[in-house]
């Protein structure tokens, strides 16, 4: 299975700015439509870890079907350290090829 992995100068460059809101105004009216699946995220803190896990998961149905996840961590003492205190990627796997986007 072929895996694309893209950096966020990668991904600024596939998907300029004004390109994005466009398809975030279709997105949002998709779940408007009832057309997406997402459930409430779920977040994970474990009482000895220094952070949080979040995972937030979603279905599209439709001709361009896809399930996504974003998985994030978040470290409250990153800052300090001159890190981002959000981690993260996001993953989409296309449902009508049955491969995945990272």
């Amino acid at each position: 299975m072929k895996i694309l992995i893209l950096d966020n100068a990668q991904v600024r460059e596939l998907l300029p700015m004004p390109e994005c809101i466009e398809l975030m105004a279709d997105a949002l009216a998709a779940l408007a439509r009832g057309e997406v699946f997402q459930p409430l995220r779920t977040i994970a803190r474990p009482p000895d870890a220094p952070g949080l896990l979040g995972l937030m998961p979603a279905y599209r149905s439709g001709e361009h079907g896809a399930f996504g996840l974003k998985a994030i961590c978040v470290f409250p003492g990153n800052p300090a350290q001159g890190k981002d205190a959000h981690q993260g990627a996001v993953m989409l796997l296309v449902a009508r090829r049955a491969s995945c986007l990272l």
